[in-house]
């Protein structure tokens, strides 16, 4: 997905370089920028990247004038080095180039400096900007298709962890009251057994003394009344009478 930069411009960048030195005011240090930044794009090439960027550095300080070429070369080598952030800092300074394909490729390679460091934003909005310079950048579109990609799959699973994180509250507080109910229902219980062992019962509930006593009495009683009652029976035999249509005879 990187663009290299150094392979398809490098001639590019040393015709800038070439075009500019006689500007410099050391016109031997100017003339070695040129041999630097060959130097360089051969290490490059080779994948010996610390060595590279020290000629880029030393061509710079000898060529200041040429700061936008070598900031994007520098940026490659950050970018190839893993050092995102830092590649970003030298194509933001190749933005302003007056060429404009070398402000395309700036955009470019910072769009995928910012999709290695999964910063779907900026990398869209360079992917944008790389496509306006050249609508015709087919890698800069597909780019921007996987940028705008990654970026919607990652608002999904955001999404879908803070749903998850929602229902998990949600039924901890569930969770949470119905522990404090049964707390308060456990509680309420061992009140009301307290309180049955602590309150004596009702009258008719409670036992008396005497009590046992006063039922025998009383069953007494009624054993001597029907003993009465059988006594005080008129005899079963009735008396004998003449009938009412019947006379007695004299």
């Amino acid at each position: 997905m990187s663009r290299t930069g150094l392979l398809g411009s490098a001639a590019k960048h040393l015709l800038l370089l070439a075009g500019v030195s006689v500007l410099c005011a050391n016109p031997a240090a100017a003339a070695s920028a040129p041999a630097l930044v060959v130097e360089g794009n051969r290490l490059y090439r080779e994948g010996n990247l610390a060595s590279a960027l020290e000629k880029y550095r030393a061509a710079q300080a000898a060529d200041p004038q040429a700061a936008a070429a070598l900031h994007y070369n520098i940026g490659n080598v950050l970018y190839r080095q893993g050092e995102f952030e830092k590649a970003n800092e030298e194509y933001r300074l190749a933005f302003s180039a007056r060429e404009r394909d070398l402000t395309q490729a700036s955009r470019f390679n910072a769009g995928n400096a910012h999709y290695s460091n999964r910063n779907w934003p900026e990398a869209i909005r360079n992917y944008q900007e790389a496509l306006r310079l050249d609508p015709t950048d087919r890698d800069a579109k597909k780019n921007l298709e996987l940028a705008l990609l990654q970026m919607q799959e990652e608002q999904k699973k955001k999404q879908q962890r803070q749903d998850q994180q929602n229902q998990d509250q949600d039924e901890n507080e569930q969770q949470k009251k119905q522990q404090k109910q049964q707390e308060k229902d456990r509680q309420r219980n061992q009140d009301d057994r307290q309180q049955s062992q602590a309150t004596p019962p009702p009258d008719d509930q409670q036992p008396k003394e005497g009590n046992e006593k006063e039922r025998l009495s009383r069953e007494e009683a009624m054993r001597i009344l029907d003993a009465m009652r059988r006594q005080d029976k008129p005899p079963t035999d009735q008396l004998k009478v003449p009938k009412p249509d019947q006379r007695p005879e004299r």
